[in-house]
């Protein structure tokens, strides 16, 4: 962990530096630029002006339409902040823009000389940069047009550039933690718990497990010579067995004969060997590279997938503007859903890494597919696709974790599920965004197809290799026959305290996809801020998340209380949500700042406890129910508040303002919540009763 910790410290420094001169550089060259462009503005529009007024015999003073044109103009170029005409006679003739202090400057120095014809002046006018242009009519000077560019709008640029880059140090951290814990997990800390099991058995006399690494490092040095001295050991023991047997057959006295075979028989009870070599064994982490980068390819079009369906849109809809832009998400749900229908016996069947691997070919295709898409029914077509690869690798990926997480610490598997997510939503929706805004939002799907493939091939390496496919991977499971068709269903739902899971799950993924991943890229867009803006603020909720997830998921294990934290943390965020209310007070984009890290923290405690509590529901009913059948179903559930998320934000918003949807939005997960409470209390009741019979 300090190697770990020192590691990352010196590469986080290295990129605040290089970011810090990148920043400066950039500064020093921002105000010339934007003094360029004022000049090229000021040059064309003085240009006009003279025209109007010399070629069609309009005194400059009578020009009409002229504050709506520098508005116009203003509006193409944002860098600029205000627009003015000042005759040295009259004052000032038309203005657009400008601040009351500029106003009061220019007043203040009518009698500015004139410059030569096309010539410019720049210079600070009440802390603006303003650059001053001679309009000539017949060749004799008759006003000054002033244009003006903002300090404050340097700073601003500046503002969004440093957010840029502390976007892309976050993301650049986040990736090289997740090779760094592919690393370590695989090469340092499951070897050396091998290691010390090893030692552990050999303390109570059992030298049976062999490792078996080819690692030509420190580990697979003293692997190596852990062998060769359990070889040795063995050996001495055989020399050992073999002289007292020696020693017995030689005896006259049958009553020491006897004696020597008892020692022999109390040695080889006592001490066991074998020659079989143990791999490395399968851990709930092994599939967290793999399933980080899938998720980070689909997180990448997150902060901008609603604007980006809004250019497939048809002159005439069918549907309103709201349902033809929710559609393709919903539809990418209903796929997934369909998918996670089917999983359960196609994992069964074929394996977690066969699963994963054939859903990152269907999401492979869809990302592709949609890079070319040239209509709306083509966008639906490969986004379904898109949607059968998520739910397949969702099922393999939950799968996984069911099957390789111990009953002591499945919060902390269900982390190692939940953060790959969350490192994803950190990563994608903020790189995304800016790659959107600067190479264009077709390309960034392109970019998506080929993390999938890098997704596939690391799934490839870390989970065929150590996962037997079919039924294989279920050899931990009862070998008791199992239920099909609707019993599992029935089993499940009759189960009170899963049902309270199936309603906060529900809000929760209903929240996900109503708010995250419709309402916020949509509003935000509409009060002005750009994909990068919008991906940043996006960012949030995953980084939340991330930091946050590892240390519940450890308090959670120890205290074994899962449905309390996930009650708390329902209660955060439908009151999160119902805070937008009160964006009239604070300001629209800081009420949803507030209501992103509100859910942020809300799903933060809901998530990890929500999957352990499933696991344990899976585990009660291995006997009856194949895991994977058990993990489908709850998925087939869950997947229902993804799918009428979108739907339920687009009626909303034709019906009320985007405050008035969060907020019911907000409404509707504390109501679930209530349902969520009175199951659990439900199931507790039916256990004291239990528990009370049994006593009698």
């Amino acid at each position: 962990m300090r190697l770990l910790l020192l590691g990352g410290a010196i590469m986080l420094l290295s990129q605040i530096v290089i970011s810090w001169f990148a920043l400066d550089r950039f500064e020093q060259a921002l105000s010339p630029q934007l003094n360029q462009k004022a000049v090229a503005v000021g040059t064309a529009l003085s240009s006009q002006i003279a025209y109007a007024s010399q070629e069609l015999g309009i005194p400059i003073n009578e020009l009409v339409g002229v504050n709506d044109f520098f508005q116009s103009a203003i509006e193409t170029n944002p860098d600029l902040q205000y627009l003015t005409i000042v005759n040295h006679d009259v004052g000032i003739l038309f203005q657009h823009n400008a601040p009351e202090d500029v106003i009061q400057s220019l007043m203040g120095e009518l009698k500015q000389p004139f410059g030569s014809k096309g010539s410019h002046f720049t210079e600070e006018i009440a802390g603006y940069l303003d650059s001053r242009f001679p309009i000539y009519v017949e060749d004799n000077p008759v006003a000054h047009l002033h244009v003006g560019v903002s300090s404050e709008n340097v700073r601003r640029q500046l503002f969004t550039i440093v957010f840029e880059i502390i976007s892309v140090i976050l993301v650049s951290m986040v990736v090289t933690i997740e090779i760094l814990n592919l690393y370590m997990s695989r090469n340092i800390l499951v070897p050396t718990g091998l290691v010390h099991r090893v030692f552990e058995s050999g303390a109570k006399g059992q030298f049976t497990p062999r490792l078996a690494m080819r690692a030509r490092n420190e580990f697979g040095i003293m692997v190596s010579s852990l062998n060769r001295l359990l070889y040795e050991l063995e050996q001495r023991y055989q020399d050992f067995q073999f002289e007292l047997r020696e020693l017995r057959d030689a005896q006259i006295d049958p009553r020491v004969s006897k004696k020597i075979s008892s020692i022999i028989s109390m040695t080889s009870k006592r001490f066991g060997f074998s020659d079989q070599f143990s791999t490395l064994e399968k851990s709930a982490t092994q599939i967290r590279m793999p399933f980080f980068l899938f998720i980070f390819s689909e997180e990448m079009s997150r902060s901008f997938f609603p604007l980006f369906v809004i250019g497939f849109i048809p002159i005439e809809p069918a549907l309103s503007y709201e349902l033809m832009i929710s559609l393709p998400i919903t539809l990418f749900m209903v796929a997934t859903f369909l998918a996670t229908l089917a999983a359960g016996k196609w994992t069964y069947r074929m394996g977690c890494s066969r699963l994963f691997l054939l859903g990152i070919v269907f999401a492979f295709v869809g990302y592709f597919g949609t890079f070319f898409a040239g209509s709306y029914a083509e966008l639906i077509l490969w986004r379904c696709l898109n949607g059968i690869g998520y739910g397949l690798i969702f099922n393999a990926c939950e799968t996984w974790i069911a099957l390789y997480s111990k009953e002591s610490n499945r919060a902390h598997g269900a982390s190692a599920y939940v953060g790959a997510i969350f490192a994803g939503y950190i990563c994608g929706p903020s790189l995304g965004g800016m790659l959107a805004e600067y190479l264009g939002q077709d390309t960034t799907f392109l970019i998506s197809a080929g993390l999938a493939m890098i997704s596939g091939y690391a799934a490839y390496r870390l989970l065929a290799s150590s996962s037997p496919p079919g039924k294989a991977e279920s050899k931990q499971e009862s070998s008791s026959i199992k239920q099909t068709g609707f019993q599992p269903w029935k089993t499940l739902f009759t189960h009170p305290r899963f049902v309270g899971l199936v309603f906060t799950a529900v809000a929760t993924r209903t929240t996900l996809s109503a708010f995250l991943f419709f309402l916020i890229p949509l509003y935000l867009n509409e009060l002005g801020h750009s994909t990068t803006e919008i991906g940043q603020m996006m960012m949030l909720y995953g980084g939340i998340i991330v930091i946050g997830t590892p240390g519940i998921s450890g308090f959670c294990d120890r205290i074994k209380r899962y449905f309390p934290m996930t009650f708390v943390g329902a209660l955060i965020s439908g009151i999160g949500l119902l805070f937008i209310l009160t964006s009239g007070m604070i300001g629209e984009s800081r009420a949803v700042l507030i209501s992103i890290i509100a859910v942020g923290l809300g799903h933060c405690l809901i998530l990890s406890p929500q999957y352990a509590m499933m696991q344990q529901i899976v585990y009660e009913h291995r006997e009856q129910i194949e895991s994977s059948v058990s993990i489908s179903i709850y998925r087939f559930v869950d997947r229902i508040g993804l799918i009428i998320g979108p739907v339920l934000a687009a009626l909303l918003i034709q019906r009320t303002s985007y405050p008035n949807s969060i907020a019911t939005i907000g409404a509707i997960v504390l109501i679930s919540m209530l349902c969520s409470v009175t199951f659990y209390n439900k199931q507790r009741d039916r256990i004291k009763s239990a528990l009370k019979a049994s006593s009698l």
